[in-house]
């Protein structure tokens, strides 16, 4: 990316941020109170409960050359692996409702990303590269001693998913995307379709520097509230929040936009994933995303012959925790086709 592009990237960037922070400043003063006792209010000091639950399985760290990973593992090792990888700007607690539903069939193990929850958070831009970070998850299974798996994944983990699955196709015994388009599906959205083009203002804001991470902190969680269209508070406890309050605050939210910097910044975003990936696969959508076009489900098609589609009406951009149970019968029905 040149100097110019960089530049314009943080002036329209700057311009979105502005726009986040009039729309909180305008609920801020609607509900005055409100705003000053959630202002007030620290995030727990503590672990919260239910990321200590046993019955997710047991937290495990892998170290991978430069990197250690954070994951959580259940079920047997006999037993196929199923992988699964969040999106932005979750972590591995996204899958809670799949790891408890799979582990008795399968060795399920939910990781955080590099940059997310309790892995590794490389400073260099870099580090992120979807061409490095598949090289992790590859290496990732080994350590894990197995020679393939069923890769589930999210968001921007879906877009490591489909770097994973046409690097190293031996890998990958069966394909579940949810409410993530291939990368070179998502690139020719936001050339030839403006709805798309106006959904994805917020990579454009995550390239600026510090400023997203200082929204969140000064106004809590509340920013993830806003950017999630609700999503949270409605399909997520109130126990489930201060999780993801205890993680942030811990943990901050910079590094994570690496991904987002690193997919803009070096082009590397369709690296070696314009072709074909010729493995069984299932994408699950859910039609209420306000980021994700729902017609990009079909653009899917292009580069995955092997495709099914599961369309969720009800469900916004996370399926997973919207309409849990619709998704896990998806999945297992999708498991027990033989191809």
């Amino acid at each position: 990316m040149t100097g110019i592009q960089k530049y314009v990237y943080q002036i329209v960037g700057l311009n979105y941020a502005i726009c986040v922070i009039f729309k909180l400043l305008w609920k801020c003063v609607g509900h005055p109170i409100q705003y000053l006792r959630r202002l007030n209010k620290k995030p727990p000091c503590t672990r919260p409960e239910c990321l200590l639950d046993e019955s997710f399985g047991s937290h495990e760290f892998i170290q991978l050359k430069d990197v250690k990973w954070h994951c959580v593992s259940k079920g047997n090792n006999d037993k196929p692996l199923m992988l699964f990888l969040h999106g932005f700007p979750d972590f591995w607690f996204a899958w809670r409702h799949q790891i408890k539903e799979f582990s008795r069939r399968y060795r399920t193990v939910a990781i955080d990303l590099k940059g997310f929850g309790d892995s590794d958070k490389p400073t260099e831009i870099t580090a992120y590269l979807t061409s490095k970070i598949r090289e992790d998850i590859s290496n990732l299974v080994r350590a894990l001693n197995y020679k393939s798996c069923i890769l589930v994944a999210h968001d921007f983990g879906g877009t490591v998913a489909y770097h994973v699955a046409t690097k190293f196709p031996e890998l990958v015994d069966k394909l579940i995307i949810l409410n993530s388009p291939h990368p070179a599906a998502f690139l020719e959205a936001v050339k030839t379709r403006k709805s798309q083009k106006a959904k994805s203002w917020y990579m454009v804001l995550f390239q600026v520097h510090y400023l997203p991470d200082i929204l969140l902190r000064v106004f809590d969680y509340e920013f993830l509230r806003c950017m999630c269209g609700g999503r949270l508070g409605s399909a997520v406890t109130d126990d489930e929040i201060q999780a993801y309050r205890y993680m942030y605050s811990k943990h901050g939210f910079s590094k994570q936009l690496n991904l987002y910097k690193a997919a803009l910044s070096y082009r590397k975003f369709c690296d070696t994933v314009s072709t074909e990936i010729d493995i069984p696969s299932l994408i699950i959508w859910g039609a209420g995303d306000s980021f994700l076009d729902t017609e990009l489900a079909e653009m899917n098609r292009k580069y995955l012959p092997k495709m099914k589609i599961k369309i969720l009406d009800e469900a916004g951009h996370w399926p997973h925790i919207d309409k849990a149970d619709e998704v896990n019968t998806a999945i297992q029905d999708f498991l027990d086709e033989n191809y």
